[in-house]
């Protein structure tokens, strides 16, 4: 919920008219925003049968789903973006790899005045840090090129309550990227 109401707060802060979505999951957040009026581009390798995109949403008229794999930095949209949306994915990316590469290659895609939310598990989250293979980040991470900065950064223990975990928390940190 914390996640969705920073998203309403810039759809009424800002013209937000296209939005990608990235590891868009089960498509909650593209169709959050496709219900503020959007165009939402909708990107997932679908590897978590549990979080597939479901086919309803691959027909909504404002969201075109791709299969896709976020690392691809090949992927070509042919526009740029008002809002990228980009949560609970990076751990599951090297780190390096992300920071270096798919942070800048994604930045380059939003629009002046544009915003790159994101959001990451720290490491102390109970459910993730079992995981050797996850890659996780602190704020300090994110030394952004010159054009760029860091609006906003908040940070929340969320409870959850899902398959295979039960119910749990979750310690989230969030960031909005905005281009000057």
């Amino acid at each position: 919920m914390w996640i969705a109401e920073n998203i309403a707060k810039l759809f009424s802060l800002k013209q937000i008219t296209s939005v990608l979505d990235l590891g868009a999951g089960n498509g909650k957040r593209s169709l959050f925003s496709a219900s503020y009026g959007a165009k939402v581009i909708a990107i997932d390798n679908q590897s978590m049968p549990l979080w597939q995109f479901p086919k309803y949403l691959k027909t909504h008229p404002s969201i075109t789903f791709l299969q896709a794999d976020i690392r691809d930095l090949n992927l070509n949209f042919n526009q740029s973006f008002d809002l990228i949306l980009l949560f609970n994915v990076i751990v599951f990316l090297k780190k390096k790899f992300f920071l270096e590469q798919i942070l800048p290659y994604y930045l380059e895609k939003l629009n002046k005045w544009g915003v790159l939310c994101l959001s990451f598990f720290f490491d102390d989250d109970p459910t993730m840090s079992i995981n050797q293979k996850l890659s996780f980040y602190v704020f300090k991470d994110f030394k952004l090129p010159k054009g760029y900065i860091i609006q906003k950064q908040e940070e929340k223990t969320l409870q959850d309550n899902h398959i295979p975990d039960g119910e749990h928390e979750h310690h989230v940190w969030y960031i909005e990227i905005i281009k000057v």
